[in-house]
């Protein structure tokens, strides 16, 4: 079935990606965050406070098209190429030493979308464990003929090992369709319980 997208909001969204000042967007709402983890964890904040097709606030739309549009850096991808960003985590906590490493590739087409997750999970101890892993990513786009920027892929790949062992290792991908211009991938994991998350490096 082929799907339709009215004129107007294309224009909107590709308004949207030429302004020229995006980079210095909403220098006065926007809060000042100088780290990425900083950056993360807001636009988790973000991904987590609207449906579907919900215009965002003001703030959080100045927020990220501030901090996720510009070219790729740490947590941060652009639609005009393939990226790719890696990420690490670690949690010591009940005898446990949970460490975590992996990726995220994002390959954007104007409308086609495929996002590529890998993650491997372990306990630094050596021993095994049950193991689950988990990528959250959100895409933000033109979801109306006013330009409002709102969610329009809120998707989530995951994994878990077969019992218990000493690591475990994801690697999925996922297809979508989707006027996104701004992806963000939020990477976790638990073993025997303890949760801890991933920050991009």
């Amino acid at each position: 079935m082929k799907i339709r997208f009215k004129k107007s909001v294309i224009a909107s969204l590709i308004m949207v990606l030429l302004l020229p000042a995006m980079s210095a967007f909403a220098e006065e709402n926007t809060e000042s965050v100088t780290q990425d983890n900083d950056i993360q964890v807001r636009l988790t904040e973000i991904s987590n406070s609207y449906d579907l097709n919900e215009p965002l606030s003001d703030k959080d739309a100045e927020f990220v098209k501030t901090y996720a549009i510009k070219p790729a850096a740490s947590g941060e991808f652009s639609t005009q190429a393939v990226q790719r960003q890696t990420f690490s985590g670690y949690k010591n906590s009940q005898g446990i030493d949970g460490r975590m490493d992996g990726y995220v590739t994002f390959d954007n087409g104007i409308i086609d979308r495929e996002v590529r997750a890998y993650m491997k999970v372990w306990d630094g101890n050596g021993k095994a464990r049950n193991i689950t892993t988990s990528v959250r990513f959100t895409g933000f786009g033109v979801i109306n003929d006013q330009g409002n920027i709102g969610k329009t892929v809120d998707a989530t790949l995951s994994g878990s090992s077969s019992g218990k062992q000493t690591s475990y290792a994801m690697d999925k991908t996922y297809r979508y369709r989707a006027l996104d211009f701004v992806t963000f991938a939020d990477p976790s994991a638990t073993i025997d319980n303890i949760s801890f998350v991933g920050q991009y490096r």
